[in-house]
Formats: structure tokens, C-alpha cells, sequence
């Protein structure tokens, strides 16, 4: 299950938009904030399912250009 709050921000085919009401709610939330999340969170999301149906563990999950800060010698 997806927490509520992050979950409207997944646009992605097969998955239902869930609704938030509150200050949470992206509704009320600055318009280019929201494409931004939409664009992040939804690629996590595509990520997990596309791992999960290749049974790639769990430690395969980052985003390669997030794997690449990781293992920057400089740091994140």
C-alpha cells in the first residue's frame, strides 16, 4: 500500500488517482511543485513494479542516476 499523501502523485497507467483533502492535498499545492513530484514519484513507482516483475532484489530499486550520486567517492 501506498502512503495517501504520496500516492496522488503517481500518474501512471493501472493505477487509480487517489485523492487527498487537507494542506497535503496537491490541489493546493503550487502547480510546478506538482509536476516535479508527479514526474519523481511516478518513476519510483514504474521502477518498483518493473523490478518486481523482473525479480530483481530490492537493493536494484535506485534510479540510476541516484546510484550514480551513490557511489561518487565524493559523497552525495
Amino acid at each position: 500500500r501506498c502512503n495517501p499523501v504520496l500516492a496522488q502523485f503517481i500518474v501512471a497507467e493501472g493505477f487509480a488517482p487517489t485523492a487527498v483533502e487537507g494542506p497535503f492535498a496537491k490541489a493546493g499545492l503550487d502547480p510546478a511543485f506538482v509536476a516535479s513530484e508527479e514526474e519523481r514519484v511516478t518513476r519510483g513507482y514504474l521502477r518498483l513494479r518493473e523490478l518486481s516483475a523482473a525479480g530483481v532484489p530490492i537493493t536494484e530499486y535506485p534510479l540510476p542516476e541516484a546510484r550514480a550520486r551513490w557511489q561518487d567517492p565524493r559523497g552525495p
